[in-house]
């Protein structure tokens, strides 16, 4: 069976860096949307505030406009809360992600290295095995010479 090759093992681990990165980029965009979201109703909840406090002023149109305001400025309260809610989430599940993201890059490294040690130790059986059969070859190229030799000398003798 082959193995694959060190370059392949590389590239699985620049592909798991990638996977990292991505996540984390989309992590960032994320919670920069969130964080613009909760400043746009954070500034409506204040501007909603300041008008009911102005309308303190106005006492006969404040019974129906305060009740109005109120409700509009607990309903933008209530969809901060939301937002902060799911900022919340997305960072929990962005942080699983995340996580399960560089333990796949860790296992590729170490699959990685744990392959280039099986290179090196085929590698080194290989030149051994190579070294060995030059060793047998010459041994039989000087075997053959002296068997030559014995024949020459055999032959000489009758």
């Amino acid at each position: 069976r082959q193995r694959p090759s060190t370059a392949t093992m590389a590239t699985a681990v620049v592909a798991g860096a990638l996977l990292v990165a991505a996540a984390q980029q989309q992590r960032q965009r994320q919670r920069q949307a969130a964080q613009r979201e909760v400043h746009r109703l954070e500034k409506q909840v204040a501007a909603l505030r300041r008008e009911l406090e102005a309308a303190g002023t106005e006492q006969d149109r404040l019974s129906a406009n305060v009740s109005r305001r109120r409700a509009i400025a607990e309903n933008a309260a209530q969809q901060l809360q939301a937002v902060r809610q799911q900022l919340q989430h997305a960072r929990t599940v962005l942080d699983r992600e995340l996580a399960s993201a560089r333990e796949a890059a860790d296992q590729a490294a170490a699959r990685s290295a744990q392959l280039a040690q099986a290179e090196a130790a085929a590698t080194a059986e290989a030149r051994e095995l190579r070294d060995r059969l030059q060793s047998s070859e010459v041994a039989q190229a000087e075997l053959k010479k002296a068997l030559l030799g014995a024949q020459g000398a055999k032959g000489s003798l009758r």
